[in-house]
C-alpha cells in the first residue's frame, strides 16, 4: 500500500511535539538536563529534527514536563549509632541523584532540641527556610527557623562540596564510676547531612547520635623540687609546670591551658601530707586562675608567713580539666618566710668560706693593693638546686649600698687601695628566695717583710722522731749557715708538739714580716689537719704571702696532699696518686706541678722506701747527693731501710713549668728507692728514679710571685753534714732574690 505525502507529513506533524517532550527525556535518563543537551554530540540528531522543530505545536498538544527525583545523602564512615568516639573524629558522607547531579552537600551539628526529627528532615508548618550567603571565607548556610513561646530558635544547615571533614566535639561532662571520676569528659551529639541536587531538590538527611569523649591532661610541677616534704621558701616563690594531653592532635600533646590556685593553710599541716586529699584544701576557698599554655610559670609574692599548698591542673582544647590533684606531682606543700638558708660558698684570695645563715661573718687578711677576687656557689636545703642571682655591697653602708641582683657568680674585683679594715657584705639566693649572706672583716695588710726568716714547726710528732729532735735539727741547719740575726719560730702544735691538737695558723699578719718562710710538714697531721692545709687550701693566706712577693721553702711528708681539701673541705686529700694537677690549686699554681700522675707509696711496700735522693740528672743547681741516717730510723724504719710516705713525680716533668707559665723551673732530686739495694734487683722499684724536689723563680722584678722550693721529703732524716750543704745552697739561692718592699731589718 501506498501512503501519500500528505497523510506522511499530516502524521508527522501532528506527533512532533510528542516527539520533542521524549528526546527531552531520554536526554535526562543519561543525567543531562533540558539545558545542557550538547551540540558536539548530537549535532546529528538536531539536524535530523530540524525541520520538525520548525513545526509548530500547539500548547494544547504539549505533554507535561518530568517530575524531579530527590538525591540521597549516606553517611559512609564516622561514629556508629549509639557509640563512643574521640571528641575529635572525622565523619564522611557520600549522595546520588538518579535523574541528575549533586551540586552541594549540607551538614548540622547538634540541632536544637526545640526541632523535631520531622522538622529537621522536611521542615512543617511555621518552620522556614533562608538562605543566608557566607562572608569573610564562612561558608553559606541554609537557616531554618520558627517562632516558639514568641521567642525565634533557629539551626544552620552549613553548605559544603565536601565529602570528609574533621570535627571538633564539645565533652563537657566529667565521667564517673562507683569509685569517682574516671579522667574522662563525654558528650552526647547528633550530626545530619543531606545531599542537593541541580534542581535544588534536598535528599532526606542521614544522621547519627553519638557520645564524644575526651581524656583529661595531666600536670606535673618541675620548680620547685616538690619530690620529698614541705618546700621551705622566702618572700617570693617561683612556679613552673608542665603537662600533657594525651589524646590530643597537636604533635607535642601540650594542653591549651592551665588553672593553678594558691590557698594559705589555717594550721600547721600534718606530716605526711599522702594520707591527706588535697582537694579538700584547694577546692574550698576561691577560683583557680586560668593561664594560657604560652606561659608555664608564674611567681607570686607572699605578704604573709605561714604554710600554704599549691596545685595546678591542666585543660585540653575541649575544655576537659584535670580531675585528679596527687601529692608532689601537681599539688604540694609550702612554708613561706621559714628560717631556712642555702649553703652558700665564697672561694677568694682569702680561702674558702660557706655561710648558712642569713649573714655569716668572717674575718679576712688580705695584701695592701691586691685585688680581692670571689667566686660563689650554693646548694638549696634539699641540695638540688643552686643559687640564682647574688649580689655585694661596700663598706659600710648595707642599706644603701647593695649591687643589683645578678646571675652571675663571679663578683667584679674589689681593689683595697690603702691598709686598714674593710667590710664587705655578699649575698645569694636561692630560686625559692631564701637567702644566705658573708660580712668579711677585710683586714688589708701593708707587707713590710722586716725580718728574715720564720720557721714553721707543723709537724705532728711526739715519737720518732721526737719533737725536740725535730726541732734541734732545723736550728741546728739554721745556726750553721750563720747568715741571719734572729731565726723566728712557730710551733703549729705548741710545745712537744702536744700542746694543741688542731694547728695554730700563722696569720698573714705575722708572715708579713717574713722574707721567708721554711716549713716542715708532715701531712697527716691531726685528723688531716695541718697549718699548711689551712693557710694554702683553706683560708689560703699563704697565697697571698707569695703573691705579695714572699718566699717559701716546704719540706716533709705527704706534702702535695696537705695542699689539697678532701671531699669536705676540711681534711687534707691524702689519697694518691694525684692525677693532673689543675690550675686554682696550690701544687699546681706555687709548686709547678704539671705531672699527670704524682704517688706516695704510703709505705705500704718495703722496696719503695726512700733511701738516698740524687741530683736531678741535668739540673743545674749543683745540689749534692743525701743519704738517709740510719740512726734516726726507728725499728719499723731501720728493718724497711729508710723512710716512707715521701711525693714522687711519675711522669716526666720538663725543664720549664709549661707554656702558660713565667719563670724558670729546676728539677733538684731524684728518688732513690731502697728495693733497688736491698732487694731484689730483678723487681726494682717503680719509684726509683722519680723526681721528688724542684725549685722555682722568676727573674722578671713584675713576677707572680716570690721564690719557692719544693722537697716531697723530709729534710730531717738525712746525715746532717749532706743536709747542712743541701741547706746552705738553698740560703744562698733564697737570697739571690730581694723582697720587694723590705723597709728594715738585714737585706736578704
Amino acid at each position: 500500500m501506498r501512503i501519500s505525502p500528505f497523510l506522511f507529513f499530516h502524521v508527522f506533524a501532528t506527533h512532533t511535539c510528542v516527539f520533542k517532550i521524549y528526546t527531552c527525556k531520554l536526554f535526562r535518563s543519561f543525567g543531562v538536563s533540558r539545558s545542557r543537551i550538547y551540540p558536539g554530540k548530537l549535532i546529528s540528531l538536531v539536524l535530523g529534527f530540524a525541520l520538525l522543530s520548525l513545526i509548530g505545536c500547539s500548547s494544547e498538544e504539549e505533554l507535561p514536563p518530568s517530575i524531579n527525583q530527590p538525591p540521597t545523602a549516606e553517611l559512609t564512615s564516622g561514629p556508629v549509632e549509639g557509640g563512643t568516639v574521640s571528641y575529635y573524629v572525622r565523619i564522611s558522607w557520600t549522595g546520588s541523584d538518579p535523574d541528575g547531579f549533586i551540586t552541594r552537600y549540607e551538614y548540622v551539628v547538634d540541632p536544637p532540641a526545640e526541632f523535631s526529627e520531622t522538622e529537621i528532615d522536611e521542615g512543617g508548618p511555621g518552620v522556614e527556610s533562608q538562605f543566608i550567603p557566607g562572608t569573610g571565607g564562612e561558608p553559606d548556610v541554609t537557616r531554618i527557623s520558627k517562632i516558639l513561646n514568641g521567642k525565634p530558635v533557629f539551626f544552620d544547615w552549613i553548605h559544603t562540596n565536601s565529602i570528609s571533614r574533621r570535627f571538633q566535639f564539645s565533652t563537657p561532662d566529667e565521667d564517673t564510676d562507683e569509685s569517682g571520676p574516671t579522667g574522662r569528659f563525654v558528650g552526647m551529639h547528633a550530626f545530619y547531612v543531606r545531599a542537593v541536587d541541580d534542581d535544588q531538590a534536598v535528599s532526606i538527611p542521614d544522621k547519627v547520635a553519638f557520645t564524644a569523649e575526651t581524656i583529661a591532661p595531666e600536670s606535673r610541677i618541675s620548680r620547685p623540687n616538690i619530690s620529698s616534704g614541705i618546700v621551705r621558701v622566702g618572700f617570693k616563690i617561683d612556679l613552673k609546670w608542665h603537662g600533657e594531653d594525651p589524646d590530643s592532635p597537636s604533635a607535642d600533646k601540650t594542653p591549651v591551658g592551665f588553672r593553678y590556685k594558691l590557698t594559705k593553710y589555717d594550721s600547721v599541716p600534718v606530716l605526711p601530707l599522702d594520707p591527706y586529699p588535697p582537694e579538700t584544701h584547694l577546692d574550698d576557698d576561691g577560683p583557680w586562675i586560668y593561664q594560657p599554655a604560652e606561659n608555664l610559670s608564674v611567681t607570686l609574692e607572699i605578704d604573709d608567713p605561714g604554710f600554704y599548698i599549691f596545685g595546678v591542673k591542666a585543660v585540653d582544647e575541649n575544655g576537659a580539666v584535670e580531675p585528679f590533684l596527687d601529692w608532689r606531682r601537681n599539688v604540694f606543700v609550702f612554708e613561706a618566710y621559714s628560717d631556712v638558708h642555702p649553703t652558700l660558698t665564697l672561694s677568694c684570695e682569702a680561702g674558702i668560706l660557706t655561710s648558712k645563715r642569713a649573714f655569716t661573718e668572717f674575718e679576712i687578711e688580705l695584701p695592701y693593693d691586691t685585688d680581692l677576687n670571689c667566686s660563689l656557689s650554693c646548694l638549696t636545703e634539699t641540695k638540688t638546686e643552686v643559687c640564682v642571682e647574688f649580689r655585694w655591697g661596700f663598706d659600710p653602708d648595707i642599706d644603701g649600698n647593695w649591687s643589683d641582683w645578678t646571675s652571675n657568680p663571679v663578683i667584679p674585683p674589689f681593689l683595697f687601695p690603702n691598709p686598714g679594715i674593710y667590710i664587705l657584705y655578699i649575698q645569694g639566693r636561692d630560686d625559692l628566695y631564701n637567702t644566705s649572706g658573708f660580712i668579711l672583716l677585710a683586714t688589708v695588710i701593708d707587707f713590710s717583710f722586716d725580718r728574715e726568716v720564720l720557721f714553721v714547726d707543723d709537724s705532728f710528732d711526739s715519737l720518732y722522731p721526737r719533737d725536740e729532735e725535730q726541732d734541734l735539727f732545723w736550728q741546728t741547719q739554721f745556726a750553721n749557715y750563720g747568715g741571719f740575726n734572729q731565726v723566728f719560730e712557730h710551733h703549729a702544735h705548741g710545745f712537744q708538739d702536744r700542746a694543741v691538737l688542731y694547728p695554730q695558723n700563722p696569720t698573714l699578719e705575722e708572715m708579713s714580716r717574713y722574707q721567708l718562710i721554711v716549713w716542715d710538714c708532715s701531712g697527716s697531721g691531726y685528723d688531716g689537719i695541718t697549718a699548711l692545709l689551712t693557710t694554702s687550701a683553706i683560708n689560703r693566706t699563704l697565697r697571698s704571702y707569695l703573691t705579695a712577693g714572699g718566699k717559701l721553702w716546704v719540706s716533709g711528708r705527704l706534702t702535695v696532699g696537705a695542699t689539697l681539701t678532701a671531699g669536705n673541705g676540711i681534711q687534707a686529700d691524702l689519697l694518691y696518686p694525684k692525677e693532673e694537677l689543675k690550675p686554682g690549686e696550690f701544687p699546681h699554681d706555687f709548686f709547678k706541678l704539671r705531672t699527670t700522675s704524682l704517688n706516695n707509696d704510703r709505705g705500704t711496700q718495703a722496696l719503695n722506701t726512700l733511701r738516698k735522693v740524687n741530683p736531678s740528672p741535668g739540673g743545674s743547681a749543683g745540689y749534692e747527693a743525701m743519704f738517709v741516717d740510719p740512726s734516726k730510723l726507728n725499728a719499723v724504719q731501720a728493718e724497711r731501710g729508710g723512710v716512707s710516705h715521701v711525693d714522687a713525680i711519675f711522669d716526666p716533668l720538663f725543664s720549664e713549668p709549661g707554656p702558660e707559665s713565667r719563670g724558670d723551673l729546676d728539677s733538684l732530686y731524684v728518688y732513690g728507692a731502697t728495693g733497688d739495694v736491698f732487694l731484689d734487683p730483678k723487681k726494682p722499684s717503680e719509684y726509683h728514679g722519680r723526681l721528688c724536689a724542684l725549685r722555682w723563680h722568676d727573674p722578671d722584678p713584675d713576677r707572680e710571685h716570690g721564690r719557692i722550693q719544693w722537697f716531697g721529703f723530709p729534710m730531717y732524716y738525712f746525715f746532717d753534714d749532706q743536709a747542712q750543704d743541701t741547706f746552705n745552697k738553698s740560703m744562698d739561692w733564697f737570697r739571690e732574690e730581694e723582697p720587694p718592699s723590705a723597709i728594715s731589718g738585714e737585706e736578704f
